[in-house]
């Protein structure tokens, strides 16, 4: 695990330090966090993140990847102490990928949809226009 050495979010750094040295230490933590989903062995990397396009209703908020056809959606838990690039659970098989911020977005299977070929053949109410 690689921890940080400080918190982006702390309310006494928010005061003392300057919008500057804030962004710095947000660009520093993203990159740690990068690092750190890239150095756990249950974590996939799906890039370059143009591989994930937007299907389906905005309100489902589906991704599918162009390679494999498979049908993702963000994940809503935490997956990094906060503050920290430290992961929360290195046991679990997770898949992400580096946002134009230089984020780490964890993303979940649409289940029970799995490809956006099944999607078109079991849910074609899915693939018309919202």
């Amino acid at each position: 695990m690689t921890s940080f050495p400080f918190s982006v979010v702390s309310r006494r750094e928010v005061l003392s330090d300057s919008p500057d040295e804030i962004a710095k230490k947000r660009e520093q933590l993203r990159e740690a966090r990068l690092r750190s989903a890239r150095n756990q062995a249950n974590w996939s990397e799906i890039a370059p993140r143009e591989r994930l396009v937007e299907r389906g209703p905005k309100r489902l908020g589906l991704l599918v990847d162009a390679a494999d056809d498979r049908v993702w959606r963000l994940s809503r838990g935490s997956h990094f102490e906060p503050g920290t690039a430290s992961v929360v659970s290195t046991h679990a098989a997770t898949v992400f990928y580096v946002s134009a911020d230089n984020d780490v977005v964890v993303l979940e299977p649409a289940e029970p949809l799995t490809t956006w070929s099944e999607v078109v053949r079991r849910r074609p109410d899915l693939v018309r226009p919202s």
